[in-house]
């Protein structure tokens, strides 16, 4: 939020959630969200989330290849996905378990 401001952006609400807790958020639903790790799939709860027009930036995947994309909200149940670009970030873990399948053997 203070890098927002030396910028002189003011009309963003960062929020730090379980994207996994669907009890988190109520009937919320957000512009954008933004998932700062790779999942091998979108969580429903959170594609729940976006409203109508809104964006959801995430890396989908497994190693060695992932690609960032953007998911929009078309419609309440229609969404449209593009691809970024490539790239290879660690995995979102929940508890003990990674929700990838980041199993790339030699």
């Amino acid at each position: 939020a203070i890098n927002l401001q030396k910028v002189g952006i003011d009309n963003v609400t960062l929020e730090v959630r379980d994207g996994f807790d669907e009890t988190a958020y109520g009937n919320e639903t957000y512009q954008a969200i933004y998932i700062g790790a790779s999942v091998s799939q979108v969580p429903e709860v959170l594609r729940q989330r976006l409203a109508v027009g809104g964006r959801l930036v995430t890396v989908l995947g497994s190693a060695p290849v992932k690609r960032a994309v953007l998911i929009t909200r078309e419609k309440d149940d229609t969404f449209s996905h593009k691809v970024l670009f490539d790239t290879n970030i660690p995995a979102l873990i929940e508890g003990k378990h990674s929700l990838t399948t980041d199993a790339f053997v030699f």
